[in-house]
């Protein structure tokens, strides 16, 4: 290029080469060459001059970073996804997590942070916090235990001013808590209608609790068949205890002497 053409340009931050802040840099458009490259530090962009075009494009770091973000779905699951096959566990298009365990915990629809916050506390997962009928219970910020639809979000009590309370919730001290087996169902309680209220999970794999006068330990049924023997043991007559776990009574011959000596033993 013939003369002395300088060309001016400035970007949101312009410096010149001795890194002072100015208006505008000129560059020879006759000798001069204009560079365009990313942050070296900060490693965002990178350039590329081929020909008559110049491209842009990410640093790979940051394409790195954004890979991470973008198999956040597949990593911990979406908004909406409440069970193994990525559905949300309620509405039209529900999946798995409208049944059994998640059907009934009544976190689908919720963020990741309230799904583990609620583990965490005890209101969800194979073992929740109930009372003695086997309600879900959440700890609100008094500090007790109520029923889970009595809590609002920020774990403040509802009040009778509240849609669908019709009485000031009273709530449970933490030694009335109980820990409870989640069925398979997602129930916390046998049916209402079982009269003879049997529950439906059996917790196995149990190491043999200590008896003592202050043991808080879980027996096992090894246990228990061990005690019924030994009261078998002491009874004697062929006692036993049979295939289900049930004692089998003892059967006493008596003689003739046998019943004289009773029948002194009654007149004395």
């Amino acid at each position: 290029m013939v003369g002395n053409a300088t060309l001016n340009f400035a970007g949101n931050v312009t410096k010149n080469n001795t890194d002072a802040d100015v208006a505008t840099v000129g560059l020879s458009l006759a000798t001069g060459v204009l560079k365009v490259q990313g942050d070296t530090v900060a490693k965002d962009i990178v350039t590329t001059a081929k020909g008559d075009t110049i491209t842009i494009g990410l640093h790979k770091d940051v394409k790195d970073q954004l890979a991470k973000v973008s198999t956040l779905e597949t990593t911990i699951g979406t908004y909406g996804a409440d069970g193994r096959d990525g559905k949300p566990g309620k509405g039209e298009h529900a999946g798995m997590g409208k049944d059994g365990v998640t059907g009934k915990d009544g976190l689908n629809g919720t963020d990741l942070t309230t799904k583990v916050n609620a583990l965490r506390n005890g209101e969800a997962g194979s073992v929740v916090y109930t009372d003695a009928d086997g309600n879900r219970l959440v700890r609100a910020t008094d500090g007790k235990w109520y029923p889970a639809d009595t809590v609002k979000a920020d774990g403040t009590v509802k009040t009778v001013a509240d849609e669908g309370i019709t009485k000031a919730p009273v709530g449970l001290e933490a030694d009335a808590v109980i820990a409870s087996l989640v069925s398979p169902n997602g129930t916390t309680a046998p049916k209402a209608d079982d009269t003879a209220k049997k529950a439906m999970t059996k917790l196995s794999n149990i190491a043999e609790g200590t008896i003592s006068d202050r043991s808080n330990d879980a027996v096992t049924g090894r246990q228990l068949h061990k005690a019924k023997q030994e009261l078998a043991t002491a009874l004697g007559g062929n006692a036993g205890v049979d295939a289900n776990g049930a004692l089998t009574g003892p059967t006493y011959s008596i003689t003739k002497d046998d019943a004289k000596q009773v029948q002194i033993l009654l007149a004395t």
